[in-house]
C-alpha cells in the first residue's frame, strides 16, 4: 500500500528514538496490542522483552497480564514467581498472581496473594534517590 503525499509521517526524532531503543518500541507495541484486544500478540512482544531482560519487573508483569488475557493463567504464574523470588513486593505483582491463582482454581492461595496485595498497597513506599533524602 502506497502512502499518499498528504499522509502523516513519523517525526525523525521519534524514529531516531525508537531505533535507539527497540525495547521501548516492543513495550509500546505490546501495550497497544493489549489495549486493542490482541493479547496473544502482546504476549509475543512481552515474552521477547522478558527474554532480553528477565530481571525487568515491568516486562515480567506485562507478560503475565498478556498471558492472563490469553486464558493462560498457569503460564502467567511463571514470570510472577520469578519476580517474587527476586524479592519483588510490588502490589501489581501480587494482584496479578491472585488473579492467575484464582483462574487455576487455587482459591486459598489466591486469597493469600490478595492479602499480600493489600499489604503492599498500604506499606509506605521506600525512599528513592530522587526524593532528596
Amino acid at each position: 500500500m502506497r502512502r499518499s503525499a498528504a499522509s502523516p509521517t513519523a517525526s525523525p526524532a521519534l524514529v531516531s528514538a525508537l531505533e535507539a531503543c527497540p525495547a521501548d518500541l516492543m513495550r509500546l507495541l505490546g501495550y497497544v496490542y493489549l489495549q486493542h484486544g490482541q493479547p496473544s500478540r502482546a504476549a509475543v512482544m512481552f515474552d521477547a522483552l522478558h527474554a532480553l531482560d528477565p530481571a525487568d519487573p515491568l516486562a515480567a508483569r506485562s507478560l503475565a497480564l498478556a498471558r492472563l488475557r490469553c486464558g493462560q493463567p498457569d503460564a502467567a504464574l511463571a514470570p510472577l514467581q520469578g519476580l517474587l523470588d527476586q524479592g519483588d513486593n510490588h502490589a501489581a505483582t501480587h494482584v496479578l498472581r491472585a488473579q492467575a491463582l484464582l483462574a487455576t482454581g487455587q482459591v486459598t492461595a489466591s486469597a493469600l496473594a490478595m492479602r499480600a496485595y493489600v499489604a503492599a498497597r498500604t506499606a509506605p513506599a521506600a525512599p528513592t534517590a530522587t526524593d532528596g533524602r
